[in-house]
């Protein structure tokens, strides 16, 4: 019967240690899943914001080579804008004489 007694007492001393090491496992597990779902929230605000500045660096790339094709343009204007303002000033200091 004693050597009964000191089983039991020894399973349930076993039995406890276990018990608080599944505890203690099942503690570390939930941090880690809150950890985890911090991480991927987090990952998805990153991704999300990559996605609006590739989208911002598109349209800036699209303006910029828009500009670049206005830029010729009015290089254009400004020579011809200057040709017509040196003929005006031909013209007039010809009728002045």
């Amino acid at each position: 019967m004693a050597k009964l007694e000191r089983n039991f007492f020894q399973a349930k001393r076993d039995l406890d240690k276990i018990t608080n090491e599944v505890n203690s496992l099942e503690k570390e597990l939930a941090d880690l899943g809150a950890k985890y779902e911090e991480a991927m929230a987090e990952q998805k605000k990153l991704s999300d914001e990559a996605a609006i500045m590739e989208r911002r660096l598109i349209a800036a790339d699209k303006l910029i080579s828009g500009l670049g094709s206005e830029e010729t343009r009015w290089v254009q204007n400004r020579k011809l804008c200057y040709e017509k303002c040196i003929f005006g000033q031909v013209i007039k200091a010809l009728s002045c004489n």
